[in-house]
């Protein structure tokens, strides 16, 4: 009797499992799926991490965008992304630590990086004797970013390719601008190309008056807004810094009455909307920015609209400049992976720089920089002009980069 109880349960067991395995509800487990491991950069705290931790959240949207599309093709075999993020504690030495985590412990051989030179400089140490590749977000165009050096790394959007269509159509607008001021966080990238800039405005007859330079994370930008003044330059060239911040370079300088325009010629930290929302609306006007009218549907993009939806979908937020950053290193890395079809960092590398067509969600880009940098690791994309009269941002156009 107990070895027919004992038959009856093993086979009610066996049709249970039977069942299960055919079921529409469970996914079958006849193979691990494979994956690739991306590490990604994030600053989850320290000064400017409420702009970076949203690039780590749009890096989040894009590796779920990728997977649910059925993933990387490499070689006839599927591969999902498996993003591994650490907190660089927006800082030198937190960046150290975390590459090192990525790069050691998770074993990444490929990362997704910063927008901050000096971080960029941290990570270098360890990602490039490592031959691990690093797409980093965006460069101010430092040649200690990104030279022949760096072959591992690569990266978005360079401001120094930004310069001359900004400045042109800034100058236009502002025919009686002769005299400009320089600001930027007291950052070494920001003081190599703003030396860049001297011949660019001298030879569109401007004289560049001085260069400004506040603490990295400082909100009290006062003091140098007395400096000035006293050098009475027709307009302000803010180069480099986090949205917020530059919304409170706007509001103060405009409290203590300069009137002249402002162009903050390099790609934004974080959402345009907060210099507004900073600033306020009143002195937030004539301000031209390099950046993204979100709320502008001829500023957006077919592909931009689908990431919108599904940054709200995950986050149950409204789409950010910051998200777009993260979605596209990630979604730029995963091109030149599945380009190469190869799991190999040099490889990669030696597939990427060649790289003719590139999607972004801003139209079709290509690899550039090869006479700027010596190395031609950028990816060149089209970028929007936007120009703020009276808290409203107005969509300009859409421009191309100039970076041979």
């Amino acid at each position: 009797m107990k070895k027919l109880r004992l038959g009856v349960f093993i086979v009610l067991v066996l049709m249970l499992v039977f069942t299960l395995s055919f079921s529409p509800f469970i996914k079958p487990t006849t193979a691990a799926e494979k994956e690739i491991k991306i590490g990604g950069l994030w600053g989850l705290s320290g000064p400017g991490s409420e702009v970076m931790s949203t690039t780590a959240d749009g890096e989040k949207v894009a590796a779920d965008w990728i997977n649910n599309k059925g993933g990387l093709t490499i070689k006839g075999e599927k591969y999902l992304v498996k993003l591994i993020g650490e907190d660089m504690k927006m800082s030198p030495d937190g960046t150290v630590a975390a590459t090192n985590k990525l790069v050691f412990s998770d074993k990444v051989k490929f990362l997704l990086g910063t927008p901050v030179a000096p971080f960029k400089f941290a990570a270098e140490t360890i990602t490039g004797p490592n031959k691990v590749i690093r797409m980093d977000m965006s460069s101010l165009g430092a040649q200690q970013e990104l030279n022949a050096n760096t072959p591992y790394t690569f990266t978005g959007i360079s401001t120094v390719g930004t310069y001359d269509p900004a400045l042109d159509y800034f100058l236009q607008t502002y025919p009686q601008v002769k005299k400009m001021t320089v600001v930027a966080p007291d950052d070494p990238g920001a003081h190599e190309v703003n030396k860049d800039l001297r011949p660019r405005a001298t030879v569109r007859g401007l004289t560049v008056v001085a260069e400004e330079y506040y603490p990295f994370g400082s909100s009290d930008f006062y003091p140098m807004w007395t400096k000035i003044l006293a050098a009475k330059p027709d307009a302000i060239l803010i180069t480099v810094g986090f949205s917020t911040w530059n919304g409170g370079v706007l509001k103060q300088g405009r409290e203590l009455g300069f009137k002249g325009p402002m162009l903050q010629i390099a790609y934004p930290g974080g959402e345009i909307s907060d210099i507004r929302n900073v600033a306020g609306k009143d002195f937030t006007t004539d301000y031209v920015v390099i950046g993204h009218a979100l709320n502008k549907p001829e500023a957006m993009t077919p592909m931009m609209n689908e990431i919108a939806k599904e940054v709200k979908k995950k986050f149950g937020v409204e789409l950010r400049t910051d998200h777009l950053l993260g979605f596209e290193a990630l979604w730029y890395l995963s091109q030149a992976i599945e380009k190469a079809q190869s799991l190999d960092p040099t490889a990669v590398m030696n597939s990427f720089e060649k790289m003719t067509k590139i999607e972004t969600p801003y139209g079709t880009g290509t690899m550039g920089g090869l006479k700027t940098f010596g190395i031609n690791h950028v990816v060149v994309r089209p970028l929007s002009l936007v120009r703020f009269m009276n808290g409203e941002p107005n969509f300009i156009k859409w421009y191309t980069p100039v970076l041979p």
